[in-house]
């Protein structure tokens, strides 16, 4: 079944596809499709298993990676678009690059999530999954991750929703899930970014696509955690305006090396 897609933005302008992480759902680009939209066509799918997305088990990211590919040959201008890809988002993005980039213009990935995961961490969310339907621990989760207190009730709808097959599923393909070998040989330009609060997977995964593509770009947002998007919009913003304009970066991004 075909993926929901929210389509905003001007018909003949470069398409950006974003891209969200698990748990969640398109709604969580809300701050970036305010503003980018004004200059650029923006698809914002909900991934499969997730918000108006129809429920799948097993969910893959290869089956993921498929339908967002489709996505853009229907409905990119040009059949190609900018990708713009969040924690399990980004490990879309980054499979793509590596297995269809005539598809992809340049990417975008802020806190890219590979295996293999902490044992622990596996465990503990396999074991707070039937809790996570509670509002006390729905409103500390959203707190954690810094959600907009206008954006808490589509967060709320997004847990509620979510099947613990799929979330099952989504664990073990990340955890699975390696940056792949194959962008070695891909030309399509790559900034991989981690918020400075992020937890060290993250920037292990950020540090193994610049050590894979000696031409990427590595960059650390100050001061924010792994939703960062809505945490200070206005700098992810114009990151991603200069990324895909080929501009200079904001300075306020401090640099990423691969070691």
């Amino acid at each position: 079944m075909a993926l929901y897609v929210q389509e905003t933005g001007p018909d003949a302008a470069p398409t950006i596809v974003f891209l969200h992480g698990a748990g969640v759902a398109g709604w969580m680009w809300q701050p970036q499709v305010v503003d980018l939209a004004r200059d650029y066509h923006c698809l914002v799918p909900d991934l499969p298993g997730h918000g108006q997305s129809p429920d799948v088990s097993p969910f893959t990211l290869a089956d993921c990676t498929e339908q967002v590919a489709d996505v853009i040959r229907q409905r990119a201008h040009g059949g190609k678009a900018h990708l713009v890809g969040l924690s399990m988002g980004a490990s879309v993005a980054l499979q793509m690059a590596s297995q269809q980039p005539e598809l992809v213009d340049h990417v975008l990935v802020s806190g890219p999530t590979a295996g293999p995961m902490p044992g622990l961490l596996i465990w503990l969310t396999r074991a707070m999954a039937p809790l996570t339907r509670m509002e006390w621990l729905l409103r500390m989760n959203a707190r954690t991750l810094k959600v907009p207190s206008d954006l808490y009730e589509p967060f709320r709808q997004s847990q509620l929703r979510m099947n613990g097959a799929v979330l099952t599923s989504i664990l073990e393909e990340i955890n699975r899930f390696r940056v792949p070998e194959a962008l070695r040989g891909v030309s399509v330009p790559v900034l991989a970014v981690v918020g400075q609060k992020e937890a060290g997977l993250n920037y292990r995964a950020a540090r193994a696509v610049l050590a894979i593509m000696p031409d990427a770009v590595g960059r650390i947002a100050p001061q924010v955690r792994h939703i960062w998007n809505s945490e200070n919009p206005d700098l992810f913003n114009r990151m991603v305006r200069a990324w895909i304009t080929d501009t200079p970066l904001p300075g306020d991004l401090l640099p990423l090396n691969a070691s």
